[in-house]
C-alpha cells in the first residue's frame, strides 16, 4: 500500500513538472510575459510552419541559380529543414529555411523533430547562411492562432503608456495652456526606465502638437529649459503599474525662428496630443517614441466662459 502511495505522488508530481514547462493544455512553453515581450520585438524573423526534415547536413540548391548551399556536418548542430506557413514578422528570403540547432547546449537551444508544427523568433547566424533560433529554448512556442495574435500584438508596443490632460476644459482667449503629463509602465516588462528631463536635447523631449479650430497644427514643447546634457538623475525605474506625472505650466512655439509661450489666441474647439521621445540610451533608458490621448478643450472669448 505503501508503495503504491508513492507511486502515486510521484506520478502526480510528474505531471505537474510537464505542467510547468507547457505541455499538456498550455498553448506556449512558457509563461513569461516580459521574456516573451522582448524576443517578439528583438527577433529579426517571426513566422509559423512545419519541419520537413531534421538533418546533420543538408544541401540545398539556389532557387534562381544553381549554386549548391551545403550546411556541413558540425559535430555540434543538427539542421530543421523548416517550410514556412505564415510569417508574421519579417521576410522569408525563400520558401525552405534552414534552422541550425545545438544538440548538448547550455543553455538549453531549442529543438525540433521531423513533422513538427511550431511558431519560431528567429535571427540570421551570421556570417553563416542559416537561421538560429532567438532566445534559446524560448524561441519556439506552439503554433496556435492565440499564441499568433498574442505575438503581433506585442510586435512594437511601447511598454509605456502617456496620458495628458489640460488643467482646464475651457479657456478664455489669451490664456497660456498648462498640460498634466503623465507616463506609466504598463506591465510588459518588469523595469521602464524612462528619462524624466523632458526637454534637454533634440533626442530627449515631448513634443505637444496643438491643432487649431482652422486645422492649423502647432508643434509646442514644455518651458523651460532644464539643461543642455541628460544627468544621471535624469532617469527614473518604473515598475508594472508605476507612473511619473508633472504639470508642465508653460508651452513654447517658434514662430520665424523665434520662440514664443503659445497663448490661445481665439475662440473655438482645440485638440492636444504628446509626442515622447527618447532617443537617449542612456541608464538603460527605454528608447521609442510613444503617443498620447487627444484631448478636446474649449476656448471662449474672455468674460463668456459658460458657467
Amino acid at each position: 500500500m505503501l508503495k503504491k502511495t508513492l507511486l502515486l505522488i510521484l506520478g502526480l508530481m510528474v505531471l505537474i513538472n510537464l505542467a510547468s514547462l507547457g505541455y499538456g493544455d498550455s498553448t506556449c512553453y512558457y509563461d513569461n510575459n516580459e521574456r516573451l515581450y522582448l524576443i517578439s520585438n528583438q527577433a529579426e524573423l517571426i513566422l509559423t510552419g512545419i519541419i520537413e526534415d531534421v538533418k546533420d547536413e543538408i544541401k540545398i540548391t539556389g532557387k534562381d541559380t544553381n549554386e549548391i548551399v551545403i550546411f556541413g556536418k558540425d559535430p555540434y548542430l543538427l539542421y530543421a529543414v523548416f517550410r514556412p506557413v505564415q510569417v508574421i514578422k519579417g521576410t522569408v528570403p525563400s520558401e525552405i529555411i534552414v534552422v541550425g540547432f545545438a544538440k548538448n547546449r547550455k543553455p538549453p537551444d531549442a529543438t525540433y523533430n521531423k513533422g513538427e508544427r511550431c511558431l519560431v523568433f528567429l535571427s540570421k547566424d551570421t556570417p553563416y547562411r542559416h537561421y538560429r533560433t532567438y532566445g534559446g529554448a524560448d524561441g519556439k512556442i506552439d503554433s496556435s492562432e492565440e499564441n499568433v495574435e498574442k505575438i503581433k500584438n506585442l510586435i512594437g508596443k511601447p511598454p509605456v503608456k502617456i496620458t495628458i490632460q489640460p488643467d482646464k476644459i475651457q479657456y478664455a482667449c489669451g490664456e497660456p495652456i498648462m498640460v498634466n503629463f503623465r507616463i506609466e509602465n504598463i506591465g510588459l516588462l518588469n523595469k521602464v526606465v524612462v528619462c524624466r528631463n523632458v526637454r534637454v536635447s533634440e533626442k530627449s523631449r515631448i513634443d505637444f502638437i496643438i491643432t487649431e479650430p482652422d486645422g492649423k497644427q502647432i508643434e509646442a514643447r514644455p518651458k523651460p529649459i532644464l539643461g543642455p546634457l541628460l544627468k544621471g538623475d535624469d532617469f527614473i525605474s518604473l515598475y508594472p503599474d508605476e507612473f511619473f506625472g508633472m504639470k508642465l505650466k508653460e508651452l513654447t512655439y517658434f514662430d520665424n525662428h523665434v520662440e514664443k509661450i503659445y497663448n490661445l489666441q481665439y475662440p473655438g474647439l482645440f485638440s492636444i496630443k504628446a509626442v515622447y521621445i527618447n532617443e537617449e540610451a542612456q541608464n538603460e533608458a527605454y528608447t521609442g517614441s510613444v503617443i498620447s490621448n487627444i484631448v478636446t478643450f474649449e476656448v471662449v472669448e474672455d468674460g463668456k466662459e459658460k458657467q
